[in-house]
């Protein structure tokens, strides 16, 4: 197992505050690997330190321009700081880079978007992307509860 495999495992395990030790040590030394400035994004979003996630993210897309999930992460921290033209356009760039990896068309992403919408106080937006979420996977727990904001 890969350290930075490791501590993500630590990491969703709760162990929080080792994990942002080690992390601290390990990126002095490598500063150019995009999961673990990732991981650092992660555990300041966990402490609602946005613009230190924010910060750390970014770092990560510099070093891997196509990393969706990271795309998708700096959507959530800027929907968070309610920067949502920047969220938005970020959450875009996490579909696209996901249809090009992966021909996947990721309903996650959209659910995102649409909370983003939702935050906006644009429900009409956020409603016209859950009807193309019911369409993909009608079941999704997360939906169910886009629908009851939405209504």
């Amino acid at each position: 197992m890969s350290l930075t495999t490791k501590l993500f495992q630590e990491f969703f395990e709760g162990k929080i505050d080792l994990v942002k030790k080690r992390l601290d040590i390990i990126l002095r030394k490598r500063k150019d690997d995009p999961w673990l400035w990732f991981l650092k994004a992660l555990i300041e979003v966990k402490s609602k330190s946005y613009n230190e996630a924010l910060e750390a993210v970014e770092e990560a897309i510099g070093l891997k321009k196509e990393f969706y999930e990271a795309w998708v992460l700096r959507g959530v921290i800027l929907r968070n700081l309610e920067h949502f033209d920047d969220a938005l356009f970020s959450f875009d760039q996490a579909i696209k880079l996901r249809m090009i990896e992966d021909n996947y068309e990721d309903y996650e992403i959209k659910i995102e978007k649409a909370k983003t919408y939702i935050k906006m106080g644009d429900k009409k937006r956020a409603k016209s992307i859950v009807d193309e979420i019911l369409l993909i996977n009608p079941e999704d727990d997360e939906l169910k509860s886009l629908l009851e904001a939405l209504y």
